[in-house]
């Protein structure tokens, strides 16, 4: 009797979040700033493409999470402020990074996989730095404010992530240049 009351208990607080991964990419559970409406399935192709001459991505680790069949997951970096995705940029763009809610974040370069931790310095690159420069950084974006404008002129596969969400959320994207 006391087995099966403390197995509902545990399965009680196991479904009171979101009934999803959301909270932690890496597989917790709840919801700490909102349950999303919507969640992609595991195994989906999380790429967006970018259009026009400026691409402003915005960085909200409230989004649904998505798990890219190529990327893992991936959350708080969009296009659409609705779900998480791996961005491709078109080359030879500028780029700003906006933090609409659940500030602060920043946009860190990680390199060329997703590591344990962020450990860059978050200090915010000059304006018209290329985000794939070495310890890019957008520096820290309260809520309601935007980065300076970067540019993206070198094709290739980089990955990013909050200083702040990295390691407690998961919050991290790709963003391909081509």
């Amino acid at each position: 009797m006391k087995a099966g009351l403390i197995l509902a208990l545990i399965l009680g607080v196991a479904t009171a979040g979101c009934g999803s991964s959301y909270g932690n990419a890496m597989g917790g559970s709840g919801c700490l700033y909102g349950c999303p409406a919507t969640m992609p399935p595991a195994g989906t192709n999380c790429s967006v493409l970018a259009s026009g001459a400026t691409v402003t991505i915005d960085l909200n680790v409230g989004l649904a999470a998505c798990v890219d069949t190529t990327y893992t997951s991936v959350l708080g970096f969009s296009l659409d402020d609705a779900h998480s995705q791996v961005i491709k940029i078109p080359v030879n763009s500028n780029v700003v990074f906006a933090a609409m809610t659940g500030g602060p974040h920043t946009a860190d370069l990680l390199g060329s996989s997703f590591p344990a931790t962020d450990t860059n310095p978050a200090t915010a690159a000059p304006a018209g730095t290329d985000i794939s420069s070495a310890s890019f950084s957008t520096g820290p974006l309260n809520t309601g404010s935007s980065s300076a404008v970067y540019h993206a002129a070198v094709t290739g596969i980089y990955y990013f992530g909050c200083h702040f969400h990295y390691t407690t959320n998961g919050m991290r994207t790709v963003l391909i240049v081509q």
